[in-house]
């Protein structure tokens, strides 16, 4: 990682709406840290990039491959941002967690296995499911509600959440101090948690 004071965050995930995508550069686009960077990588519309294409922070990337992924973009950046509503155990954070990025992310399901909240990111309350207790710890069970119905419940009617929006402006500012210390346990967590 280049070490000029620029802050690289990351988004990879299709369907953006279902992975928190609006509220994230909602929020982005409303901090004032100019030495932060946003690569958004998903099948946005014309419409939706044209709304941020004023910021030079924010750059919108269709999908890569896995392989540009893993071997350009990936090592260049600082934290991972993926605030998905309906997440039972995303590979893209673990992929981020091997590459020592620090993550901010929603508290649900198995996601807590792999960011400890201020240790190496930050873990944002659900806008919208409430937590329940698995295993002693409090966790947003979404194994318990199928996608599709929790997709028709919710994320059909298109709603903004402006609590998780500005959890999420938080955390990009939590993460302007913290992200060299979070990148450290990332890589601590990985390899004493996860096989490579």
């Amino acid at each position: 990682r280049n070490d000029n004071g620029i802050i690289n965050f990351i988004f990879v995930g299709l369907n953006s709406r279902g992975k928190g995508g609006d509220e994230l550069l909602e929020a982005f686009t409303h901090t004032k840290e100019q030495n932060i960077r946003l690569t958004f990588i998903s099948n946005l519309s014309d419409e939706k990039k044209s709304k941020y294409e004023k910021d030079s922070r924010i750059s919108i990337l269709p999908p890569q491959p896995r392989i540009k992924l893993l071997n350009e973009i990936y090592p260049k950046m600082d934290v991972m941002v993926f605030p998905s509503f309906y997440e039972s155990f995303g590979v893209v954070l673990l992929e981020a967690l091997s590459f020592g990025m620090g993550i901010i992310t929603l508290n649900t399901y198995a996601t807590p296995e792999i960011v400890k909240n201020d240790y190496n990111g930050k873990l944002l309350h659900h806008p919208i499911l409430k937590p329940t207790i698995l295993n002693g710890k409090e966790v947003i069970n979404c194994v318990d509600l199928r996608i599709q119905d929790f997709h028709d419940r919710y994320l059909k009617h298109d709603e903004f959440y402006y609590g998780m929006y500005e959890e999420l402006k938080n955390a990009i500012i939590d993460a302007t101090n913290e992200y060299k210390r979070w990148q450290e346990n990332s890589l601590e967590l990985f390899k004493n948690k996860f096989s490579p």
